[in-house]
């Protein structure tokens, strides 16, 4: 079942962005997920620890590596400010199942889970929810995901 699951991922999967030739830097290429010009899509990456992603605001705007980030207010703006690494999503925005098959897919903001106090995003396709794939094996699929971001490669 498992091997069926990843052969349908692979192909659920298939418009993914290849890998690069060198391992990701902490922006590498997630520009091509961007709306608007914001990362997260212009949610605000605090209020997804609040348990439900909320539009950020012009008026609250912070550039973070060459990305900008929106909020919804001065306390989360000030939040991330204070310690971008506990907001930023893991592998840099990308989805992470698609990240433990090896490639490099765009997120649905709205589409995440909290693991380890870590932002962790998933694809919803037509076929399939990313999360609900990662979350039979969400141990294995971690480090083969680990594994992926850290080599910068595809299987």
């Amino acid at each position: 079942m498992r091997l069926f699951a990843a052969l349908v991922s692979g192909l659920v999967f298939a418009h993914a962005v290849p890998a690069p030739a060198e391992g990701p830097s902490p922006t590498h290429d997630v520009r091509r997920c961007l709306r608007g010009d914001f990362g997260l899509g212009g949610m605000d990456p605090v209020s997804y620890h609040g348990g439900a992603p909320t539009p950020g605001r012009d008026a609250y705007t912070v550039d973070h590596a060459g990305i900008g980030y929106r909020f919804a207010n001065a306390a989360n703006r000030e939040a991330f400010i204070a310690n971008p690494e506990r907001y930023l999503p893991r592998y840099a925005g990308w989805c992470a199942m698609a990240m433990a098959l090896g490639s490099y897919t765009c997120p649905d903001y709205d589409n995440f889970q909290i693991e380890d106090g870590e932002l962790v995003l998933f694809e919803t396709t037509v076929f399939t929810n990313g999360r609900s794939l990662w979350n039979r094996d969400p141990k294995g699929n971690r480090e083969r995901a680990d594994a992926h971001y850290r080599e910068g490669r595809r299987p």
